[in-house]
């Protein structure tokens, strides 16, 4: 595998790493929202299921999300890749399957939040910060 490659891989995976953690300690009005009964994980598990679908299916330069994100991607990391080179439909396959493997640590970590959310002592553990969002807020 050349540079550019090693090169992706190592952006995308602290990409992952910090999207993973930034979604995680998200505040406690997020926490409420995923666990609560109003929203259902099953539309985040769907979205997933979209998103692995699209790479099965390939053609991933005809998708205008990752197109744009990948553009971004490469601004942000400072690569140097052009438009339908290999590195470039490498990206889009790096970029969607990370945003898969996101996807996955959410909803397994909401999914968690989601059984706890109406536990007695996770209320409890929480009441300080739920009382300040619902009265002061």
């Amino acid at each position: 595998m050349n540079g550019c490659f090693k090169e992706i891989d190592g952006c995308i995976k602290t990409h992952i790493e910090a999207t993973i953690a930034r979604e995680k300690s998200q505040n406690i009005e997020d926490s409420i929202f995923f666990s609560s009964y109003t929203v259902g994980i099953k539309v985040f598990k769907d979205a997933t299921k979209k998103l692995k679908k699209m790479l099965r299916q390939g053609n991933l330069e005809t998708i205008r999300f990752l197109k744009d994100d990948a553009e971004h991607f490469v601004i942000q990391h400072h690569l140097d890749i052009t438009p339908l080179s290999e590195e470039y439909a490498y990206l889009l396959r790096a970029l969607l399957k990370a945003q898969i493997k996101i996807n996955e640590a959410i909803i397994s970590h909401f999914s968690n939040l989601y059984k706890n959310a109406h536990r007695a002592d996770y209320l409890e553990s929480r009441a300080e910060e739920i009382y300040h969002l619902v009265y002061f807020e």
